[in-house]
């Protein structure tokens, strides 16, 4: 038993129980929740196993508390929940698909082909994999930038998907993962698969928001753009850019990093000061961060493949069926009901008139 690196990725540590992987995950860059082993400590330890996917992990020695079977180490609670910056991407949505997870309702495989996404958890789970996906491109941004992940906001379960703070400016993210559908953006208004959305007004009201408590907590004016980042469309395009009174862009995944860093508005020493401010839970939120452990759901996307893989995953998200059986039903039902009136007409004609 013990801590290992995963055989997946080595992003984090994984609990090793003696027969099998649990879910109980530590961030690579955090230490493991007990004295990490040097690599030249020889022969593993009596009770350790290495893992048959890479043999030559680093062990970490079973912590004193832990059963044979650990079933009670929970990671992700070693990280202060008041600083921000230690929350994952899509943390928030994380924490519903765990629910999903232990219910039997997502289930993720190195081969998309045998995973299995129910309906029901579909829209969280391809909510989560955009999120992570804009991660990864934030992930490029260099020294200098903050960027924190599902901030939460106000006094309930809202947030907000990314914050970005660097010397170009103050940035809200809101990823909308729209697979396959052409997107249109006009003055005050955008279409998506050509049905109307509310992602500029909505987005506009978060950076406002953002800008109201940053200032607030920095003691700086802190204006904040928000940006409606599209992730899987296939094609977008501009009758007018947003009005500038929404403080609102929209921007595709691939161009995410080009329009953050542009000219220098910030000093350094004012981008610590909005960055230390924003990192506190406090500054965002007026209750208690959440304790719902999110390992299930993030060991689930851990298994599947690294984040870079992901959009191979989308596309073999189940469909959600029964639509199409109950158009087709509605179908029949129409044409039956046409046919009982024709029949019925015709019946009267020839009482009435003979023929």
């Amino acid at each position: 038993m013990g801590w290992y690196r995963t055989p997946e990725s080595r992003d984090f540590w994984r609990w090793w129980d003696g027969s099998s992987w649990t879910y109980f995950l530590c961030p690579a860059e955090k230490a493991p929740p007990a004295h990490v082993l040097p690599a030249a400590a020889g022969p593993l330890a009596s009770g350790q196993l290495a893992t048959p996917h890479e043999p030559r992990n680093i062990p970490v020695a079973a912590p004193a508390h832990a059963s044979e079977r650990t079933t009670v180490l929970p990671p992700h609670r070693t990280a202060d929940p008041y600083d921000l910056r230690n929350r994952v991407p899509a943390h928030a949505l994380l924490e519903k698909l765990s629910s999903f997870v232990r219910a039997g309702e997502l289930r993720l495989h190195p081969d998309p082909s045998r995973s299995h996404v129910s309906a029901d958890a579909r829209s969280w789970y391809l909510g989560a994999v955009g999120e992570r996906m804009v991660a990864g491109e934030l992930s490029k941004l260099p020294a200098g930038w903050t960027v924190l992940h599902s901030v939460p906001v106000g006094r309930g379960t809202s947030d907000i998907d990314h914050v970005v703070i660097g010397p170009s400016g103050v940035f809200t993210i809101n990823t909308k993962h729209h697979a396959g559908s052409d997107a249109w953006v006009g003055d005050h208004g955008m279409y998506v698969g050509g049905k109307p959305v509310d992602h500029l007004r909505s987005v506009s009201y978060e950076a406002r928001r953002a800008s109201s408590m940053l200032s607030r907590a920095s003691g700086l004016t802190v204006p904040v753009l928000g940006l409606v980042t599209l992730v899987g469309v296939r094609r977008l395009s501009f009758k007018e850019h947003p009005s500038p009174e929404l403080c609102v862009d929209v921007v595709p995944i691939e161009q995410l990093l080009d329009r953050l860093q542009s000219r220098r508005i910030f000093s350094d020493d004012q981008v610590k000061r909005i960055a230390t401010a924003a990192c506190r839970f406090e500054t965002w939120h007026t209750g208690r961060p959440s304790a719902v452990d999110i390992s299930p759901a993030l060991a689930q996307f851990n298994i599947q493949s690294a984040p870079s893989e992901l959009p191979q995953a989308r596309a073999n998200v189940p469909r959600v069926r029964g639509r199409g059986r109950r158009a087709t039903v509605g179908c029949f039902a129409v044409i039956g009901a046409l046919f009982t009136a024709l029949m019925g007409f015709s019946l009267v004609s020839y009482l009435f008139f003979g023929h």
